[in-house]
């Protein structure tokens, strides 16, 4: 049985009890021994499960999971992706207005380093050969991504010239 009905039951079990021998005592001089008795009986039954809460059963502290090293590099990893989120976005639209400067319709995606620095670029083109080659020089001086690590998948949508 689940702890609450026990207790439950054994709280109005007592009061029970409590009626019954009230009811059964007459004697004025007993009725009010009685009534004390079964007030301290009472209030023991009461306050019984305060007695059995252990603070470590209620709060289970667990110091590897609450260490500040683990928030601190939690925090660390968070801000480091929010970061490199952030700078991959920015050469992607760098890329894609520099682009469109050409006239090219591409979709990129930048790939970064260890130290947030962007050495690789996948991108995807339907457009003409002159304006990549002027892209992928733009892309080496400004951005750091040599030819070798700049990979352009071509569509046929357009067709490629």
């Amino acid at each position: 049985m689940v702890w609450w009905k026990e207790y439950i039951l054994s709280v109005l079990g007592c009061i029970l009890f409590f009626v019954i021998i009230s009811q059964i005592v007459q004697d004025l001089r007993y009725k009010k021994l009685i009534h004390i008795v079964c007030s301290l009986f009472l209030t023991i039954v009461i306050l019984k499960p305060l007695t059995s809460v252990e603070l470590y059963d209620t709060v289970k502290f667990d110091p590897v999971k609450f260490s500040p090293a683990v928030y601190l590099d939690t925090g660390k990893q968070a801000a480091r992706n929010a970061q490199e989120e952030c700078i991959k976005e920015a050469c992607e639209s760098y890329i894609a207005s520099k682009a469109n400067e050409f006239g090219l319709e591409i979709t990129s995606e930048v790939f970064l380093n260890e130290d947030l620095i962007p050495y690789f670029a996948q991108i995807n083109s339907c457009d003409s050969l002159d304006a990549k080659s002027r892209l992928e020089e733009l892309l080496e001086e400004d951005l750091g991504i040599t030819k070798e690590n700049q990979v352009w998948i071509w569509n046929q949508e357009k067709g490629s010239s």
